[in-house]
């Protein structure tokens, strides 16, 4: 991280497929911690919940769900 603390904000373009694959590997990623610092496993639970959380606003949109 910069040394001010800002934070970088990058935005993606991908599809509905993309992001449930994205989701599925930041499932595993979590269920598979090594246990290194509990700073990197909040970053996976977090990310993890973030692109549930686009999966289920796309499958909205959609009319999938």
């Amino acid at each position: 991280m910069k040394e001010n603390d800002e934070t970088l904000i990058i935005n993606i373009d991908v599809d509905v497929n993309t992001v449930r694959m994205l989701h599925s590997a930041a499932k595993i990623c979590h269920e598979r911690w090594t246990g290194s610092e509990p700073y990197s496993q909040e970053q996976i639970l977090t990310l993890r919940d973030q692109l549930y959380a686009c999966l289920m606003d796309a499958l909205l949109a959609t009319g999938e769900i």
